[in-house]
C-alpha cells in the first residue's frame, strides 16, 4: 500500500551517566493508510520514544521505519505531532497565527489566481479551526484558552498541512475527565472527515478502546510488542456493554493488571455532535 507505515525490527538505546538504557527493542508492526491505531503500555516502555522515532525527531539504534517503501530519516510535514503539553503553541501568536505559521513554514497552500499567499493561508487555517470547533476564537492568544482549546488548536495546526500521519502523544492526558471525553469524540469525527492515519499513544485502556481500530500492547521496559489487537466493536462504544468490558479485561490481563483492583471504565451516554455541528459548549 502506497501510504503504509512499516516499523521493522526497531530498537532504541540511550546512554545516561555511562549506562546504556534500552527504551524498546525488536518492534515490528505496520499501519495501513487511514487506520486509527492506539499504543498502550506501562510508563517507561518506550511508547513516546517510538512515536518520536516515527516523527523523525529521534534516530533508532537499530531497524528501519519506512513509509510507502521509503526510509524515514528526518522530520517531515507528512508526519505531524501533537504532544501532551498544553504549551506547544507559540504564545506570541494568536490562534489563527499559530495555524497559518505552520502553513508558512511548510510552504503549503499555494494561492489560486488573484489571491495572495497570505489570504490563501488564512482561508485554509480558518477551515481547520472550524473543523475543530474554534470559529470565533481566531484572535485569542494561547494564554486566553483552556487546556482543551489549546489542544484543539494544536490538532488544527497539525492537520492544516494535510499530513499522511497524525502522531498523538497522550494529547488528552492532562485534561479533566469531561473535557477528555468531549475531545475523544471530536477526534473521532475529525478522523472520519479527514481520513488521516492516526497513531495515538495513551496510558488509558478505556481511551484506546473508544478510539482505535487496532491496539498495540507494549510490555514493560525495554518495550516490546506483546500483542496486536483488532478492535471491531461497533461505534459509538459504551463501557457498560459486555463487548467493551470483555476487551477491557483482556487488555488489563495483557498488561499484567488485575481488573478487580483496577478502576472501572466510566459510563458514557452523550451525543456531542449532530452531523458536523457542535452542539456542546466549547471547553
Amino acid at each position: 500500500m502506497e501510504d503504509e507505515l512499516v516499523i521493522h525490527n526497531l530498537s532504541k538505546n540511550f546512554r545516561v551517566d555511562r549506562r546504556e538504557i534500552q527504551a524498546f527493542e525488536g518492534v515490528d508492526f505496520s499501519v495501513p493508510e487511514g487506520r486509527f491505531l492506539c499504543i498502550v503500555g506501562p510508563s517507561g516502555c518506550g511508547k513516546s520514544t517510538l512515536l518520536r522515532c516515527i516523527a523523525g525527531l529521534e534516530t533508532p539504534s537499530q531497524g528501519e521505519i519506512t513509509c510507502g517503501g521509503k526510509s524515514i530519516q528526518k522530520p517531515s510535514k507528512d508526519r505531524m505531532v501533537v504532544f501532551q503539553s498544553f504549551e506547544q503553541l507559540f504564545p506570541w501568536l494568536t490562534v489563527l497565527g499559530n495555524v497559518t505559521y505552520a502553513l508558512q513554514v511548510t510552504n503549503e497552500r499555494k494561492p489560486q489566481k488573484d489571491t495572495s499567499i497570505a489570504a490563501t493561508r488564512e482561508e485554509n487555517a480558518r477551515k481547520y479551526l472550524n473543523l475543530v470547533g474554534l470559529t470565533g476564537y481566531e484572535n485569542f492568544f494561547p494564554h486566553q484558552l483552556s487546556g482543551g482549546m489549546k489542544q484543539r488548536v494544536a490538532i488544527a495546526r497539525a492537520l492544516a498541512v494535510q499530513p499522511r500521519f497524525l502522531l498523538m502523544d497522550e494529547p488528552f492526558g492532562s485534561l479533566d475527565a469531561f473535557s477528555r471525553s468531549i475531545l475523544q469524540e471530536e477526534l473521532l469525527r475529525i478522523w472520519q472527515e479527514t481520513k488521516t492515519t492516526i497513531l495515538f499513544v495513551t496510558h488509558s485502556i478505556e481511551e484506546s478502546i473508544i478510539l482505535s481500530e487496532q491496539i498495540i500492547v507494549f510490555s514493560s521496559s525495554p518495550g516490546k510488542v506483546k500483542a496486536i489487537i483488532n478492535n471491531d466493536l461497533e461505534r459509538p462504544r459504551y463501557p457498560e456493554t459486555s463487548e467493551f468490558m470483555g476487551l477491557w479485561k483482556r487488555l488489563n490481563e495483557l498488561l499484567g493488571l488485575h481488573p478487580k483492583t483496577t478502576a472501572q471504565p466510566v459510563l458514557r451516554h452523550r451525543t456531542l455532535f449532530d452531523e458536523a455541528e457542535v452542539i456542546q459548549p466549547i471547553l
